[in-house]
């Protein structure tokens, strides 16, 4: 099972990502949580449309390899467009959308919000 949660800057993600591990570690030991700030830190990359959507996928693939050896995985990620979305999620076995309303794009950046098709989306 993988959550993805996604929304806007500083909408609060990463804190509701830790608070949902902690929750999910007390029932399961196997819980990765892929903060998209933190995995950024390790990679060359940028801002612009292609690297966000590189970014987006990477996590998805990351979450692949996890959810493959039994982890509950939570990525906490912007992902400002619903088609990489919808794309990175349907890699995975099963997953949940959490869109986390409020928060703030910077200028030239629009964020998608999901509708109900893209809610209703748990994966292949």
């Amino acid at each position: 099972m993988v959550f993805w949660i996604t929304g806007k800057s500083s909408a609060g993600k990463t804190v509701y990502a830790h608070r949902l591990k902690r929750h999910l570690e007390k029932t399961d030991s196997k819980v990765l949580l892929l903060d998209s700030d933190e995995v950024r830190a390790y990679y060359s990359t940028g801002f612009d449309d292609a690297d966000r959507e590189r970014q987006i996928m990477r996590l998805a693939k990351m979450a692949v390899i996890a959810e493959s050896q039994g982890f509950t995985v939570i990525v906490a990620v912007i992902a400002p467009k619903k088609e990489w979305r919808m794309k990175a999620r349907k890699l995975l076995k099963e997953s949940v959308l959490i869109y986390m309303p409020g928060g703030f794009m910077w200028e030239g950046t629009e964020y998608e919000e999901p509708d109900h098709e893209e809610m209703m989306c748990g994966g292949v």
